[in-house]
């Protein structure tokens, strides 16, 4: 079997868009002047409520992983949250009610 055997179906036709594309410019040579902040660069507006406790009123479909994900970017953080409000949620932490009132503990 020689190699134009070899060759899959359909393979002509994929050379044939490869061959058009390259007459394209390549990804790498193309630029955009962006100004981006430098990484170390705390943003301006990064507000002191973000390290201060905050407060959260359930909403129906929530949970206090889905709640620790929004304020703490993960929700294995859950236990920050049902240990700040246990008496307000009591002793089972699935049983958080629409229209509670929780506090969100500082990161």
């Amino acid at each position: 079997m020689n190699s134009e055997e070899k060759r899959r179906p359909g393979s002509d036709a994929l050379r044939q868009k490869l061959a058009a594309h390259r007459g394209r410019p390549e990804r790498e040579s193309i630029q955009a002047d962006v100004d981006l902040p430098e990484a170390s660069t705390p943003p301006a507006s990064a507000p002191a409520a973000s390290q201060a406790e905050q407060e959260h009123t359930v909403a129906a479909g929530e949970s206090l992983s889905l709640i620790a994900q929004k304020y703490y970017g993960s929700q294995a953080d859950w236990p920050r949250i049902y240990q700040a409000n246990k008496a307000i949620i009591g002793d089972d932490p699935n049983r958080i009610r629409v229209g509670q009132k929780l506090k969100i503990p500082a990161k």
